[in-house]
């Protein structure tokens, strides 16, 4: 009796586990259906968060435009008036255009001909450019000739020189030292050979004084002499009258 109440119980407690094991194998179906439910609504949410975002940012970008376009409206419509004034300004001074471009266009002839007198003098300035440089040549030639005639002259070697001309000058130049060395000395001389020749000169004319005195005492003492010789002849008479 016991025993077939055992089993009973133990068959009631086996449908039992069998129906919780059951249950629970549903409800884990139904939990994991739920969680991938969930993971798919997450998805979604965050796919449409990020839509949103991206939505409210093309607004954003929506609004800064429309306001670009605003400011480029209102710009355009002060620009159009602008343009408006402008040209009722212009058609208000289309007389004082007409005169303008009269005035241009008589200017522009004008500068035409000035345009043409320049080409010609141009050409001319070019022609004389070109002869210019042909002188030149023949002037660097004939100035070539010259430097080596004038180092052939004063027996200047300007050879491997880079400026042949400035060596023969500081030559020369060397040579007018030298010179005016030279004629210092030589005026030196001159000087020194007046002062020689003032001194004969006031020798010759001591010597002609003391001639001249020589001569006026030798005279002197001729007449003196004479003088003598008259009173002792006179003296000589005298006694022999006596």
């Amino acid at each position: 009796m016991e025993e077939s109440v055992i089993q009973q119980h133990l068959t009631h407690y086996k449908q039992a586990t069998e129906t919780a094991r059951e249950e629970l194998a549903v409800l884990q179906t139904k939990y994991n259906k739920l969680q991938s439910q969930l993971l798919e609504s997450q998805s979604k949410v965050a796919s449409q968060e990020e839509t949103l975002k991206n939505l409210r940012d093309a607004v954003d970008r929506h609004k800064e435009k429309e306001a670009r376009q605003e400011s480029l409206i209102s710009s355009l419509r002060e620009r159009n008036y602008n343009t408006e004034q402008e040209m009722l300004s212009i058609t208000s001074s289309k007389s004082f255009m007409d005169m303008r471009v009269q005035t241009l266009t008589k200017e522009n002839e004008e500068i035409k001909g000035k345009i043409m007198e320049l080409d010609i003098k141009s050409k001319q300035y070019f022609a004389e450019c070109n002869k210019a440089k042909q002188e030149a040549a023949e002037t660097k030639r004939r100035s070539d000739e010259f430097i080596s005639a004038v180092a052939n002259k004063v027996s200047v070697n300007v050879a491997g020189e880079a400026d042949p001309l400035d060596y023969i000058i500081s030559m020369l130049d060397t040579s007018f030292k030298e010179r005016d060395r030279l004629k210092k000395c030589i005026c030196a001389l001159e000087e020194s050979v007046k002062l020689y020749e003032v001194e004969c000169k006031a020798s010759r004319e001591t010597v002609k004084r003391l001639a001249t005195d020589v001569e006026r005492e030798q005279s002197l003492s001729a007449s003196r002499v004479n003088e003598l010789n008259s009173s002792r002849q006179v003296l000589t008479c005298q006694r022999g009258q006596e």
